[in-house]
């Protein structure tokens, strides 16, 4: 396997005597890939770049795996960066790449174990991830029901609290057995909400109702 290992800092040698230790593994570095002009990147045609974001903002990271992948479609991308928090997750998720891999003391080690066996429709992410990701998912929802519950007051809708989580749920496409299960109501009270949303907005049926609140939601985002 062709394997571009691209750093704007000094190559951890660790990470090095593994690589070329594998012999899987056919081993180019580079410093401070922009484009892939160099006539020996040319001839290799690697598939996979492990960029190292050492002295790398999210955004420069991000434009050099856009430029790389551009030239090389078929290539996958493995991202080392240092530890980070829940603040620098979401320009981590905006990054265009294929697995993440958080620098530790078995770096080495399972960079060697990722790039060997992991597969193209694998994404691999450090221990820790997940959580992150689920709080940044959890926050982003209870901001979206927040925003959502905002546009049907300005729009004069006087829907109550859970009439609103319901709209929500509704707008969503979920059918009232999953709205009940999510909010840990009967279903009966889901249908009884839903029959007021519909009394509140003055439409009937569903598909009327959940086109409406979804296209409420696109204009509100166009103005």
């Amino acid at each position: 396997m062709n394997i571009l290992y691209v750093s704007n800092t000094i190559f951890p040698h660790e990470i090095i005597k593994v690589l070329e230790d594998n012999p899987l593994v056919d081993l180019v570095k580079f410093t401070g890939i922009k484009q892939p002009n160099n006539e020996e990147l040319r001839v290799f045609q690697p598939a996979l770049m492990l960029l190292d974001m050492e002295g790398l903002h999210f955004q420069e990271a991000g434009k050099i795996i856009q430029e790389a992948k551009n030239y090389w479609k078929d290539m996958r991308t493995f991202l080392l960066t240092s530890p980070f928090s829940q603040d620098d997750l979401h320009d981590i998720l905006l990054i265009d790449t294929d697995s993440i891999l958080v620098k530790m003391d078995t770096t080495a080690e399972t960079i060697n174990e990722a790039i060997t066996t992991n597969q193209p429709d694998q994404f691999i992410f450090p221990a820790g991830f997940t959580k992150n990701l689920i709080d940044l998912l959890e926050e982003t929802e209870e901001y979206n029901i927040e925003l959502f519950q905002y546009h049907l007051y300005a729009h004069q809708f006087e829907l109550s609290k859970r009439q609103s989580e319901v709209a929500y749920l509704l707008k969503k496409g979920l059918r009232n057995k999953e709205i009940a299960e999510l909010l840990q109501l009967s279903e009966g009270t889901v249908k009884i909400h839903v029959s007021q949303i519909y009394q509140k907005i003055n439409l009937k049926g569903r598909k009327r109702v959940t086109l409406f609140l979804n296209e409420m939601m696109i204009k509100e985002r166009e103005v």
